[in-house]
């Protein structure tokens, strides 16, 4: 919470740079250290597992025989490439920036579902692959997208320097 206070705070700063560095360096930063937090704490399965526990015993209480205390990885896969597909698509920024972003989520969902495996017995290196997969084709659409309107700012440079 104080940590989004704080980037909010920054913002709203005019400057460009904070500490030497550019504004958008310090949001992908926060940006990669969160994933790696909501990733590692912000998944019940995963969070019990780092410290040893069952993840029935401590969130199972109270619930039916055959439900389970936590969900499938399919809501942590969909809010990763979600994540990724908002930058990419209504965000201006470069790509260069993006790239650390899409390797961090690949790294925190497949590093952590390989050492702590998956939930309801599910196989971490299939989805693993189609997060990578799913994460290539939206950076892949960004970098074409970069390139299109870098051409047209060029070719319209090119036609206002002749009309002078």
């Amino acid at each position: 919470m104080l940590s989004s206070i704080a980037m909010f705070t920054l913002c709203i700063i005019p400057a460009r740079t904070v500490c030497g560095l550019h504004f958008e360096v310090i949001a992908q930063i926060w940006l990669n250290i969160g994933i790696w937090v909501g990733v590692l704490f912000g998944n019940r399965w995963r969070s019990t597992k780092i410290f040893g526990y069952d993840p029935a015993a401590p969130f199972g209480e109270g619930l039916e025989q055959d439900s389970r205390p936590y969900p499938s990885d399919a809501d942590l896969l969909l809010l990763l490439n979600g994540i990724v597909t908002y930058f990419c698509v209504w965000t201006p920024t470069r790509v260069r920036l993006l790239i650390p972003l899409a390797i961090t989520v690949c790294l925190s969902y497949c590093g952590t579902s390989i050492i702590f495996g998956g939930p309801n017995n599910e196989n971490p290196l299939s989805q693993s692959v189609m997060l990578i997969l799913l994460v290539c084709m939206v950076i892949s659409g960004k970098m074409s997208l970069e390139k299109n309107v870098r051409r047209e700012y060029v070719a319209f440079n090119i036609s206002v320097r002749k009309t002078k």
